[in-house]
């Protein structure tokens, strides 16, 4: 902060007040007891202007982080104020740097005595691969491709394009920041310059005993980093942070699993077995074994002109429950007559979505950018490790699950075992295991062992009217019977369907059956679509990082981590090298030597006598 900053808004807040009370509040802990604080105050009386200056004191009595706050003011005799208005929270930066320095000397030895955090975190080794594993993290609120405020990345490195932490927190082991090169998409290394992702002790959303969200974040996060390593402009003190807060790498990063289960619907588990299935009813999608986390669709039949089912069904609603003690929320396509595409409900309670991003017990649900025919909803199951992408078309729900390495061996249902094998996908709810070259038909009384009965299903909003999985004799209908995607013969296929599908199996089979273009288009791009997810988060290899410190008496330039690229190293003058000069990444993800060593060149001196004779 200088000695005046400048305050405005946008008229649309406080429209028609003419008076303001401006204060800047300094957010502060003591005792378990969290409060602002005012620090400068200034009475504005009769303006139509929104944008003001004040001038402050350049000392702010340690202050790390504040808020800004407009309240209406009376213009008559009233003692009471109106209402008011809040800036984000943000690091207060100070002109004199000395003040940089005394609040991150204070910092640091308020971490010392501390207990050390737990063993540093993995972060996604590309920015593809970030945002494609919505599974196990989330964009860094401080610093995204879609901004929504002006300091967009000024608290991370100024070379980043965006950066991710993990869905998870825990209070015991901490958490973490990835970021990545706005240029080339790799993640930044704090130790290669300022900015690069590290350990962190909080997360922006953690609350608990002595920590608010955000608030709380801001003080011990961001500001001792902006202090430490940007306004103290003392890589002393950075190095002194770096140590506190360690740098993270890609080494240890595991990709998550994607499955999909779209169009009519053909379904791709997330150990890439790929089947079709036509069941009416309601099923478990995924469920993680001996829990309540689960995930359960509701699939009615595909309907023509004339409203006659037809032989093929596609998901008309979704269901999801991260524990027994986590809220039920419900996603449901709309009904005939309905306006919205798509409804969804919080523990059979309507649940507007009113912002980007809403928080319910143990999920949060992001609202994408939509297109004009369709809606996409995420659902993040925090600490199942689950997150879903429902998109919604006039027609049906496509499905796009990812799950975090972690869940590998515990989950069962229609996106199969997630166990690397692909092999034992079709393991019923009984335990018997289908071959995995059975046939459509054969499969399809797999996909019903996981009909939901009517007291475990997840679903409170319309039942699927005479296919209600309620009911117990849903199985037995002889009235619908599937048309099997095995059993479909080319010559039996519209005319036109290579105009619509250019040769995709899953399009071509979705226009036989259904007779609707629309669907058959909705399935082919979002087939494309999960294949180029599947792309982004698969496994790439990097090497780990060769740190300047590796090099004692010289110094190497490292030209990245990738196979291929290298490290060269020289000694500094009065020092040998012993070993190569140049370290290649190799296809493995290892250097192919170890580093040289410089070792000093010790001075000899030869004496040499010679005797004269005269």
């Amino acid at each position: 902060m200088g000695n005046r900053v400048s305050v405005s808004w946008e008229y649309t807040f406080l429209d028609g007040v003419t008076s303001f009370l401006i204060e800047i509040l300094s957010f502060k802990m003591e005792n378990g007891i969290s409060s602002l604080q005012i620090l400068s105050n200034a009475t504005y009386e009769n303006q139509d202007s929104r944008n003001y200056e004040l001038d402050l004191p350049k000392d702010f009595l340690g202050a790390r982080v504040a808020v800004v706050r407009v309240t209406a003011y009376p213009n008559n005799c009233s003692s009471l104020t109106g209402p008011s208005i809040y800036s984000d929270v943000f690091p207060v930066i100070y002109t004199d740097v000395s003040f940089s320095h005394s609040l991150c000397s204070s910092w640091l030895a308020e971490q010392s005595k501390l207990t050390p955090l737990d063993v540093p975190g993995n972060c996604p080794c590309t920015l593809r691969q970030a945002e494609g594993d919505t599974a196990q993290y989330t964009q860094d609120p401080f610093c995204t491709r879609n901004p929504r405020f002006i300091s967009n990345c000024n608290y991370r490195s100024k070379s980043a394009s965006q950066c991710i932490m993990p869905n998870q927190m825990s209070i015991e082991k901490g958490a973490f920041v990835c970021c990545y090169d706005k240029i080339t998409g790799e993640l930044l290394v704090a130790l290669e310059g300022h900015g690069g992702g590290t350990m962190e002790r909080y997360h922006f959303r953690q609350s608990g005993p002595n920590i608010v969200p955000c608030f709380t974040y801001m003080q011990e996060e961001i500001s001792p980093y902006l202090h430490c390593c940007e306004f103290s402009q003392n890589q002393t003190l950075c190095g002194q942070y770096l140590k506190i807060r360690q740098p993270v790498g890609c080494q240890g990063y595991q990709p998550p699993a994607a499955a999909q289960a779209a169009g009519d619907p053909h379904i791709v588990t997330l150990d890439s077995c790929q089947y079709t299935f036509n069941g009416v009813g309601e099923f478990t999608l995924v469920k993680v074994k001996d829990s309540q986390s689960t995930v359960q669709v509701r699939a009615v039949p595909v309907q023509n002109n004339q409203n006659e089912p037809q032989g093929a069904t596609v998901f008309t609603a979704i269901a999801f429950k991260a524990s027994n003690s986590s809220s039920t929320l419900e996603i449901r396509l709309r009904m005939p007559g309905e306006q919205e595409l798509v409804t969804v409900y919080k523990d059979s309670e309507l649940f507007p979505l009113i912002s980007t991003t809403s928080q319910l017990s143990e999920m949060t649900v992001f609202a994408n950018n939509s297109q004009n025919a369709t809606v996409e909803l995420t659902v993040v199951m925090v600490d199942v490790g689950l997150s879903v992408l429902v998109q919604a078309t006039d027609e049906m729900l496509n499905i796009m699950v990812m799950a975090g390495s972690q869940l590998k061996g515990q989950l069962e249902g229609l996106l199969g075992n997630y166990n690397g094998d692909s092999t034992d996908d079709f393991t019923a709810s009984d335990g018997t295991v289908l071959e995995p070259n059975a046939t459509m038909r054969e499969v399809h009384k797999f996909g019903m062992s996981w009909l939901v009965s009517g007291n475990d299903s997840l679903f409170t909003v319309d039942p699927v009217s005479e296919f209600d999985s309620s009911s117990s004799e849903v199985t037995d209908k002889p009235t619908y019977t599937p048309v099997f995607i095995d059993e479909v013969q080319d010559h039996e296929l519209p005319s036109d369907t290579q105009r619509v599908c250019d040769g995709n199996r899953l399009c071509q089979f979705d226009y036989r059956v259904t007779e609707n273009e629309a669907i058959a288009l909705a399935t082919l791009k979002f087939n494309k679509r999960f294949e180029e997810r599947r792309q982004d988060v698969s496994e790439v290899v990097r090497c780990p990082y060769l740190g300047a410190d590796a090099i004692t008496n010289g110094n190497r330039n490292l030209t990245g981590l990738q196979a291929g690229n290298v490290v060269i190293v020289e000694c500094n003058d009065g020092y040998s090298m012993n070993g190569s000069d140049k370290l290649t990444c190799n296809e493995n993800g290892e250097w192919n030597s170890m580093p040289p060593t410089c070792i000093r060149v010790e001075n000899t001196t030869t004496s040499v006598t010679t005797d004269e004779t005269t």
